[in-house]
């Protein structure tokens, strides 16, 4: 699967079996900050604490609830997080949620992934980079459909909206959304997403 932004895609495997069980990763690089010498190095070295969220709207498009480090299972675990990473530091995925779709309640229609620099302290300028992992994770396997790089292109906002998956055809469909905006706390996430259901 290659995905383009804007362009929603059908979640299926290679196969074409749709997916079932969908793995949604992330992981960032630390920075200096901009910062030189001493105080560089201990910035990166510090780390940097951002969050991973799955934003949950059902078929009326109403926002109902949000997993994340915070309230890491819901609906008896159809959506599960790993837990709050705060420091980004070492290789590979520093964030994960793990989405059981045929398990998610049949009212709930999209689930938008957001990569968030709420806490006080923390921007998107302290990091050097990130990247969403999308991994089919059905039956016990493990299939990357999509990595792809997300936007930190203006570190005064405080949310990427990463990617999005909906209902629809019968199934599930995909879509990276990939935008960035000011956003302040839960509730003001869950508003603002609203507009990619």
């Amino acid at each position: 699967m290659s995905l383009v932004k804007g362009r929603p895609q059908s979640l299926v495997d290679a196969a074409g079996t749709p997916v079932s069980q969908l793995f949604v990763g992330v992981g960032w690089d630390n920075s200096t900050g901009g910062k030189k010498g001493l105080a560089g190095r201990f910035a990166r070295a510090k780390g940097v604490d951002l969050d991973l969220a799955c934003l949950v709207y059902d078929n009326t498009g109403a926002g109902v609830r949000v997993c994340g480090f915070d309230s890491m299972s819901l609906y008896n675990g159809a959506l599960a997080h790993s837990g709050d990473n705060r420091t980004g530091k070492g290789d590979g995925i520093d964030e994960s949620i793990t989405a059981t779709l045929d398990q998610v309640q049949a009212n709930i229609s999209s689930l938008v992934f957001t990569l968030n620099a709420f806490k006080k302290g923390v921007s998107f300028a302290s990091i050097a980079g990130a990247d969403c992992h999308l991994v089919d994770t059905s039956g016990g396997q493990h299939q990357v459909l999509d990595v792809f790089s997300v936007p930190i292109d203006d570190t005064r906002k405080s949310t990427i909206f990463m990617a999005k998956v909906t209902r629809g055809g019968g199934g599930w469909n995909v879509e990276v959304l990939n935008e960035m905006a000011d956003v302040d706390g839960q509730a003001a996430l869950l508003q603002k997403g609203k507009r990619y259901t």
